[in-house]
Formats: structure tokens, sequence, C-alpha cells
């Protein structure tokens, strides 16, 4: 009898042990209640290396044009001091927590951004390349 006792035990063992364990999986998708698509006007201010800090009241917009999912793209433009427009391409990615959000500017720099509503970011530019340089983004939706 005991020696059909201890293959018994050692069978029920292994089936709890396998009802229990966890099964490795992967995280859902996030499904995304942000959309960024539209017209966006704002405001800068900034930090220069060698000009100091400034505030803007040039026109800041951003168009984003397309969005899949997490991942937008489109343009961001500024209306400079003498009345010259520049103009970048920026694609994004709204992170998991639907509140940040990363954007690469072609050709400059890296913003960080946070959806404070809506209908109102907040992005956060930094480069490293010459002069170094920090900027508050402040944008509402205009469409």
């Amino acid at each position: 009898m005991k020696l059909l006792f201890i293959p018994l035990l050692v069978v029920l063992c292994v089936v709890c042990a396998g009802c229990t364990a966890s099964e490795t999986s992967h995280p859902a998708a996030t499904e995304v209640s942000t959309n960024l698509t539209g017209s966006w006007v704002g405001s800068l201010q900034g930090y220069s290396e060698g000009t100091g800090y400034y505030d803007s009241n040039n026109t800041l917009t951003l168009q984003v044009t397309r969005q899949q999912g997490r991942i937008f793209n489109g343009t961001m433009s500024i209306v400079e001091a003498d009345g010259s427009t520049t103009t970048r391409s920026i694609a994004g990615v709204i992170g998991r927590d639907q509140k940040s959000f990363t954007v690469v500017q072609s050709d400059t720099g890296y913003d960080f951004g946070t959806i404070v509503s809506d209908n109102e970011i907040e992005l956060v530019y930094v480069t490293d390349k010459e002069p170094a340089t920090v900027v508050i983004d402040s944008f509402k939706r205009s469409s």
C-alpha cells in the first residue's frame, strides 16, 4: 500500500503544480483613446546656450495629419520674428499610459509630450546640437 501511495502523491503534486502555474502571456494591445489628429496652435518659452532665456509670441502650429493606433505624423511650424516660416516634419508615438508621448523632429531634436486634456498638450523640446536648447511648447487644439 505504501508503494502505491508514494507514486499517487507524486502524480497529485505534479497535477496541482500544473494547475497553479501561471501562463506566460503577452500584454494585450493598448487600446488608444487619444486622438491627436488636427490643428494645434501654441506658444513657447525656452533657453539656448549663448542666447539665454526667451519667450516667444511667434505663432507655433502643430498639424497632426495622420494617426494609426498610437503612432502619428505631421508637421510643426513656427513663424519667425522676421515673418518667415520654418516647417519640420514630425513623427511620434503615444505612451501606453495615454498621457505621455514622444516626437522626433526632422533634422533637429526630440520632444517629450504630455496630454493635458483632449484639447491641450505640452511638449518639452531638447537638442544637444549647438547651441544646446530646451523649449516648452504649449498647444491648444484649434480644430
